[in-house]
């Protein structure tokens, strides 16, 4: 259950940032929320901060291709080595994940670093 909680946490306040600052915000975001929660290992807050960027970032390239009929997609992978715009989006969604897992690591080295110590 918190681990839903911290993705959807997440989703939201990436979609809030992402309206107002730059395209690095999703970092900050998944930083935020992984600090807020106290884990034990940091494999389950990059898991899902990974996860919050894969879903946010590839749905709204999927949404954006979709929406002018993949003619920049196309355009834009030929001059990556003939991508489809499948690739791009699969390619954006990858990206967007890893933002996410690195400030999710950020944030819960942060957590571990302010938290205090249990015997």
């Amino acid at each position: 259950m918190k681990v839903l909680f911290q993705l959807i946490s997440t989703l939201v306040l990436a979609i809030v940032f992402q309206w107002f600052f730059p395209w690095w915000s999703l970092a900050g975001s998944a930083a935020i929320v992984a600090a807020w929660f106290p884990w034990r290992r940091a494999r389950t807050p990059i898991l899902v901060g990974f996860l919050a960027g894969f879903l946010l970032w590839g749905e709204y390239a999927l949404l954006r291709d979709w929406q002018n009929e993949h003619i920049l997609s196309s355009k834009i992978g030929a001059l990556f080595g003939d991508l489809s715009p499948v690739q791009l989006v699969g390619l954006t969604a990858l990206l967007g994940g890893i933002v996410a897992s690195i400030g999710a690591w950020v944030g819960y080295e942060a957590q571990r670093l302010w938290a205090p110590r249990r015997a």
